[in-house]
């Protein structure tokens, strides 16, 4: 592994004036960077000091700075930026989203957004007051952070002084970064998951040594629903007789929409992000298969799309026929 001190140390010795070394000195510190500790455990404020660092240093810019944005979509908030001249680092700044479409625009249509004249450019100009002028930008080179999909943030390198012409590899550069980030934020979201599980896995530990022997021979309410209602995963049960929602775990209230038990059968499309999810699964039931799996689109607590697979087991739960089904965020080529 990487150690950290080689990822710190490697900024000082970026000073090549041939672009061509520039190059293969950026994909040193970047292969750096991937590898650092820091990447692989998903810290986010020493990964993004270290990114913001290098990135200043190797495309010689004076502000270097990831931005992500806020719940509702509304600002982005600094994560971090580091400002070579003073050799500092600042964050918790907050800007405006709202009143900049152009500029977002841009960052879901571009891989890279290279504003050689940022006041003047359609694209950033709608900063220029507020930002640019005062803080002497001149020229920006912003790659937008994509994760699992969506738009989450964006990388920016600006420079201070006289307009500067971006060369390609630079804006190929910047993309890498922002890659990066996104690397790190799919890090920390793994350490969440399974910090997740570990936590629910002791609770369930916690009250499976809580549960009397003789509850744990039955299926009532006993043994059945503490080991459902803890359980790591996503789980729903409907029943068979009369195809409602029989029962629904934490997990799957805080990854779906929060359902309760009760649903009748006719609400419970509601549960899928279209009417053909819902056929695809009652497809599967009809099929008269005690066990299967099916891939379809269901609808988050928030409202959005989650591609999901489903793993359904006909058993009984609570003494009642049931469908068990468990749910999971499904591979990205099948979302």
């Amino acid at each position: 592994m990487q150690d950290e001190a080689t990822v710190t140390e490697s900024p000082s010795k970026v000073r090549a004036r041939d672009p061509e070394e520039r190059m293969r000195a950026f994909r040193r510190v970047l292969s750096a960077l991937m590898r650092s500790d820091a990447a692989e455990q998903g810290d986010m404020g020493t990964a993004l000091a270290h990114l913001t660092e290098i990135a200043s240093e190797t495309m010689r810019v004076e502000r270097a700075s990831v931005w992500r944005f806020s719940d509702d979509r509304s600002k982005l908030v600094l994560e971090d930026l580091y400002e070579r001249t003073p050799d500092r680092h600042v964050s918790g700044s907050v800007l405006d989203a709202l009143d900049k479409p152009r500029y977002f625009e841009a960052l879901c249509e571009e891989r890279c957004v290279a504003a050689h004249d940022a006041r003047a450019d359609g694209r950033t100009s709608e900063f220029a007051d507020t930002y640019l002028e005062p803080l002497g930008i001149s020229s920006m080179l912003d790659a937008p952070i994509l994760f699992q999909g969506d738009l989450v943030g964006v990388v920016c390198l600006e420079h201070v002084g006289a307009p500067r012409t971006w060369l390609a590899w630079e804006e190929v550069a910047a993309g890498s970064f922002a890659d990066f980030v996104a690397m790190v934020l799919a890090a920390a979201e793994l350490n969440r998951r399974t910090a997740e599980a570990r936590q629910a896995k002791a609770e369930l530990e916690r009250r499976a040594a809580e549960i009397p022997r003789r509850g744990l021979k039955s299926t009532g309410a006993d043994g059945t629903r503490a080991f459902f209602d803890f359980a790591p995963a996503a789980l729903m049960v409907l029943h068979m007789d009369n195809g409602g929602l029989f029962a629904i775990n934490r997990r799957a209230k805080a990854l779906l929409r929060h359902f309760d038990a009760g649903l009748t059968a006719e609400d419970i499309g509601d549960v899928f992000d279209a009417d053909e999810d819902c056929d695809r699964v009652l497809a599967k039931v009809d099929s008269g298969l005690s066990t299967f799996r099916v891939d379809v689109g269901l609808r988050r607590a928030d409202g959005t799309r989650l591609a999901a697979r489903m793993m359904a087991q006909r058993m009984p739960f609570d003494g009642e026929p049931s469908l068990v089904v468990s749910v999971e965020e499904a591979p990205a080529e099948l979302g």
